[in-house]
């Protein structure tokens, strides 16, 4: 609907020794692309606490949440503005595990990470936040 307000989303850029959390994306907007962990925040939740929330439902990790670092708006069915957060595991070694709406969940390499198909604006956030990292080499054949 033309004028509607956009729905606020939040997703987080979990990392750790060079590697970042993705998600691959099981249904709705962005099915089986990879993204950062995240959704949409609900009513009255500040977004620090939606990033936590998000990131644990869809990953099975526990964050801190260290600050925000973009913003987009998103046109799909719905329109979003989805503010991303940089954050890191509350503990260390923990394993990624796929719940909620997500259909796969694992660390990746940063440079493996930019050659995943991603979500829109995923490889703008990666290449902002980690401009020194290149992707990864491609192999043949």
């Amino acid at each position: 609907m033309p004028g509607a307000p956009a729905r606020l989303a939040v997703s987080a850029l979990v990392v750790r020794s060079g590697k970042v959390v993705l998600v691959q994306r099981g249904a709705g907007v962005g099915e089986g692309l990879w993204a950062p962990p995240g959704g949409k925040t609900e009513r009255g939740e500040r977004l620090a606490d939606a990033c936590f929330r998000e990131v644990y439902e869809e990953t099975g990790i526990r964050v801190r949440v260290l600050r925000a670092v973009s913003e987009i708006e998103v046109f799909a069915s719905d329109r979003f503005c989805i503010v991303s957060f940089l954050a890191t595991p509350a503990l260390d070694g923990v394993a990624a595990t796929a719940g909620s709406d997500a259909r796969t969940a694992s660390w990746y390499d940063l440079r493996e990470a930019k050659l995943l198909p991603l979500a829109p604006g995923v490889r703008t956030l990666l290449d902002a936040m980690f401009p020194g990292v290149r992707p990864a080499a491609v192999p043949e054949g």
